[in-house]
Parts: C-alpha cells; structure tokens; sequence
C-alpha cells in the first residue's frame, strides 16, 4: 500500500529502488505496530514490532484477516471503524484490542488510513498501533490499590481523619462517627476545635499552631474532647503535616490518627486513688513498708513513661497498611492460607514475609478446634467480629491477642482480614497488680496482727500488773483497822472497781491476740470467743468439730478474725435473736460460717460502716487464698462463709 501511495503521487515512474528499501527498514524498526490490508480485510504486510507482539511470523501472516487479530472485546468497534473511514478516509486514537496467538489482550490507541482508487473506490486501509496495556494495567492496579487502601482505614482500631491547612475536617472514618456521636454529614467540615473539651481549647491550640508554624512533621497529644450527647472522651491524637513537596511548602493539610484513651486515663486516676488510700492506711507503719511504697511509686512513674516513649517513638506511617500498629493478617477461611501480611506481624510471630504467606494458621494457632469455630462464626455474621485468643510462634513462646476480624474479598476470593493486636504484656501487668495488691494487704494485715500483740502484752504485763498491785495495796489499807465504816465502805468499792477493771483488761488482752488461739488452734479459740460473750446478748452457740486439724498460723488467725468481725457486725448491727458459728472439717477444706436470723440488709445498698467490716473479711480471707461469700437480703438474716482449701 505505500508503495501505491508513492507511485500515485509520482505516476508513470517507478519507485527507486532505495527508496523502497528505506522506507521498509523505518517500518520494521519502528516500535509501533504497523499493517496494511487490502479491500477485503486481508493482511498484506505487518511490521516486525507487530509479529514480536502478537506473536505471528511473517508466512504465518500471509492470507490471515485483520479480524483474525481483533480481541472479541473490539470487533463490533472495528467493524463501525470500518464503515466510518470509509467515509472520512482516517480515524485517530481509537482503542483498539488486539489478541495475540497466544490468546493475550494487547490493549492499542490507533491510526487508521483508507486508500482509493482513481474511481473514489476503496483499496484499502494501513494501520497504526501503539501498545497501551502496560500503562492500562497500571490504572487497574491503581484502582484496586485505592480500594484496598479505603478498606484498611474504615477497618482500622483507630479513628482516622484528614483536614484541610485550617483544621476543618476533609475526611473521617466511622469509628470517628462512634467516638463523637455526630453524623458523617455534621462532621463533614467542623473545626476540629469544636470537638475539644472547653478547659483544654487553648493548650491544644497552641499546641497545632506551633506544629504549623514551626513545620513539625509529625505530633502526638491526649486530650479530652466532648460527645455530641455533653459526655466526656480522652484520645490520644497523632498528626502528621501533608505539604505539596519535601519542602514543607506549603501544607496542604492534615493526617490524625486518634485512639480512645478513656480507659487508660480511669486506669491512671485509680492508681492515683490507690496510691492516696494506701499512704492513709501506712502513715504510721515501719520504714520497711514506706520504701516499699516508694518503689511502688517509682515503678508506676516508670510505665508512664515507657508508655508515653512508646507512643511518642512510633514509626511514621509510610504505607498504612505495612506501617500500622497492629499485626494484619488476610487468609482464605476454608483453608486458612496466608494471602497477605504487614511488617508488624512478621514481627509479631518471628515469620519472615516470604514464609509467612501461603502458611496454614494452623502452625501458630494452640486451640484449632477453637480457632475454626471463630472463624465461621465471622464468616456466618458477615460483619465486623471481636474476640480474644492464644497464638504461639514458631519458637514456641505464648501470644495473647485481640482479634479484629472482618469477611472481605480480596483478589477475587473470599478472605478475612484479621487485626491482631499484641496484649500478652497487658495480661501480664494485671496479674502483676493483683500480686502487689495481695502483697500490700498482707503486709497490713501483718502490722495490725504485730499491733494488737504488742498492745495486748502492754495491756496484761503492764496495765495488768499496776492494778493488781492496786488492789493488794488496798487490801493491806484495809486490813490495818484504822479507818471508820465510811472510809471501809469507800474502800471495798474501790476494791470492787479495781477487780472490776482487771478483768475488764483481761477481757480486752485476750480479745486482741487470745493465747488459746496460738496454743490450741481455732476450735478451743471459737468455743472461748463465744463463751466470754454476756448473756443478756443474743443467744450465740459454736458447732465445732473436734477432729479440726492444725493448719499454718496465718490462716488460723485470718479465720478468727473473720470470725470476730463477723459477730461483732451480728451483735451491733442485726438485731438478731440467734447467731450461730459452725466450723467444719471435710476431706479437703475447712467452711467457717456466721449465720445470724437478724434483719439482714440489702447488698446493693451497704451501710459504709458494715461495708469497711466485710472488706477486711474479704481482704484476709483473700490473704490466705480463701474463698470468701456472703448472703443477705432485708428480714432474712446474714450468712458469712469462709473455705479454706487444705
């Protein structure tokens, strides 16, 4: 075709020789596709950059149709092309899809040509292809990398939001919704200032106007903000500046990722609290128990601080997805294969990336049948799941986590995106806080216990003494027969009031730390607690069982003492007519019960005295890894029990 097109614009000469040759060596060079086609669609000739493609050698062309390479996709396109060039002679940058032998879809722009006759009829049509699959895959890929990334910010923990240079809100995901009680229409374009609690307006503004001005990359603050409904919400707030260039210049915005941090800030305030109540209740105990409190202190100063390092030494984010803070994890749930993960969890779990993706769960999961369940439980909800579970790493070492699962499709197939939050060391802390707070009531318990020892010895061996040496010293005044019946009168009721207060002494000395009780364990020490009560009281009878063994002193005195409490709160406060204790000794536990068939109270509605009494119960029974329980209702008596686990 373009040697005609030579020879009609030069007629009657022939096409030199060397200008043939030349212009075939620029079409087989030339990097776009290049055909010429006779009237019928038959293929004439075809540059090398067009076999190279599709993939057809020169013979193989000979006798092929244009439409032999059309893609079905375009061959209603190119038959309107057809008829259309025959009209306007050319078109320009069609879409053309081209398939290759080898079935492949060559995405083309082109231009084509129609060629006539000296009569105005066609002779035939030349082409001109440019491949553009490359730059059309780029685009899809472009369109699935923007999906993927809108997912992982709705499906993040966090509330993510993106604002212009003034602070007004561009952009929130639902969790923004869920933490403000606004609607995503109200706060679409609010000030991010409104949201801020009142007393914290100026600090927190003067805060972001000095990452504005100074070109701070990034920040992190906490600070209360205020619910649509009036409650209160503390976030902690990490914002990274958007500029145009490197440069900083000039900021286009604002990206902030904010957590609810309500319950760590209660957390805090009651560790304040504690600390508060437990520096009352020590003021006056040993130099020992103050540096130890003092430790206590340093050691609550120092997880402050690792926290607030911790947060402000976070990684800036490069790509969502591979930089959160979490560990994510996307596997086909009838299989459990690993599709995909994030640098956190190959972290997490010891796994390099390449090992990790194609692994079955089953390699780090410690309850399968348990797993399993959890995940068709996510897959029948069809919606965002949470729950708690146990992992290990190849290592063997022991992963708790916090599962955020959420049924997706990824890459054409069913999948769940699973967010796994690390939260091994947050179990460990509170099973640590529980050892302290069992280790700081013991130590109190220990100094009331050395406290009424030492008053109980200075009560008999001192005050005890003195008035005994009183009475003899009466008893000698009397004895002389020197004084008138007025002054013996006064005398025998001094005498009187002496022996009186002696035995009152006693009575205390004993009450305090009962020697019975060290001497013959807490069967005789009950019987003798209840034997010195007055008569005129109500009616209070001891069960025991005389096969009762000797067990450790700590546990014998904490059930005395519970038992103590427990009929003094009886005797003051129940206005019963009967109270009974029990002591029981079965194969493997001892049950201590104080029962009484008083008025009873509401255990919703605790008078604060009575309620100061059963915590001490609670704390020793505690102490002494007791089970402590108590049953009241109004007009139906109090039960107090207390088992003791041999």
């Amino acid at each position: 075709m373009l040697e005609e097109e030579l020879r009609e614009q030069i007629p009657g000469e022939p096409l030199p020789d060397a200008v043939h040759d030349r212009m075939m060596e620029v079409m087989d060079n030339a990097s776009d596709l290049i055909q010429s086609c006779d009237s019928s669609g038959c293929l004439l000739f075809v540059n090398k950059s067009w076999q190279n493609v599709l993939g057809y050698t020169s013979d193989e062309v000979i006798g092929m149709s244009v439409f032999d390479v059309i893609h079905p996709d375009s061959k209603d396109h190119c038959k309107g092309l057809v008829q259309k060039i025959a009209e306007v002679r050319s078109v320009k940058d069609e879409e053309v899809s081209l398939i290759s032998k080898d079935g492949k879809q060559i995405f083309t722009r082109a231009n084509i040509n129609c060629q006539f006759d000296l009569n105005g009829v066609p002779k035939g049509t030349q082409a001109i292809f440019r491949d553009i699959t490359a730059t059309r895959q780029a685009e899809l890929e472009a369109k699935g990398s923007e999906a993927r990334y809108r997912l992982l910010v709705e499906s993040a923990n966090d509330v993510i939001y993106q604002g212009d240079p003034y602070g007004n809100l561009l952009y929130i995901n639902e969790l923004g919704v869920d933490l403000t009680g606004y609607s995503m229409d109200e706060l679409h374009g609010i000030h991010f200032r409104k949201l801020v609690r009142e007393d914290y307006k100026k600090e927190v503004s003067d805060f972001y106007a000095t990452q504005f001005t100074k070109r701070i990359e990034s920040t992190y603050l906490e600070f209360p903000i205020v619910r649509k409904d009036g409650s209160h919400r503390w976030v902690g707030q990490k914002v990274r500046m958007l500029c145009e260039n490197e440069s900083a210049q000039p900021i286009t915005g604002f990206l902030g990722v904010v957590r609810d941090i309500t319950d760590k800030r209660r957390i805090e305030d009651d560790l304040i609290d504690s600390k508060k109540e437990l520096e009352r209740r020590v003021k006056e105990r040993t130099i020992e128990l103050l540096e130890a409190n003092d430790r206590l202190q340093t050691e609550i100063e120092g997880r402050r601080n690792m926290e607030r390092y911790l947060h402000e030494s976070k990684q800036e984010y490069e790509r969502l997805f591979q930089n959160a803070h979490d560990a994510i994890i996307i596997f086909r749930p009838d299989d459990e294969r690993v599709l995909e993960v994030n640098q956190r969890a190959c972290r997490l779990y010891g796994i390099g990336r390449d090992e990790f993706i194609g692994m079955s769960l089953e390699k780090i999961s410690t309850d399968i049948p348990n797993r399993k369940n959890l995940i068709e439980k996510t897959i029948s909800k069809k919606d965002y799941s949470h729950f708690e579970i146990d992992q290990k790493t190849p290592s063997g070492g022991k992963l708790i986590l916090e599962i955020n699962a959420l049924p997706i499709v990824y890459m054409g197939q069913d999948a769940i995106l699973s967010i796994n939050r690390d939260i091994t060391k947050r179990h460990e802390l509170d099973q640590k806080l529980q050892i302290e707070r069992k280790q700081r009531v013991t130590s109190l318990i220990d100094g009331q216990e050395i406290e009424r020892r030492r008053f109980a010895k200075e009560l008999h061996d001192g005050l005890g003494q003195m008035l005994t040496a009183s009475v003899h010293h009466l008893r000698e005044i009397k004895r002389s027969g020197q004084l008138n019946e007025t002054q013996q009168q006064i005398l025998r009721e001094t005498e009187e009031m002496n022996q009186k207060i002696i035995e009152e002494t006693r009575r205390i000395s004993k009450n305090l730390m009962p020697a019975v009780l060290e001497d013959f364990g807490l069967v005789l020490a009950l019987q003798n607690l209840v034997n010195s009560l007055d008569s005129e009281q109500p009616t209070v009878t001891f069960y025991g069982c005389d096969k009762t063994p000797r067990f450790t002193k700590e546990a014998e005195v904490a059930l005395y003492r519970i038992a103590q409490e427990a009929l003094n709160n009886a005797l003051k406060h129940a206005e019963a007519k009967e109270i009974k204790i029990k002591l029981s000794n079965d194969e493997d536990k001892i049950t201590l019960t104080i029962s009484d068939d008083g008025k009873g109270f509401c255990m919703n509605e605790r008078d604060p005295i009575q309620c100061n009494g059963l915590s001490n119960m609670q704390e020793r029974a505690e102490v002494v890894g007791a089970g402590f329980d108590i049953i009241s209702s109004e007009a139906s008596g109090t039960a107090v029990e207390v088992i003791f686990i041999k």
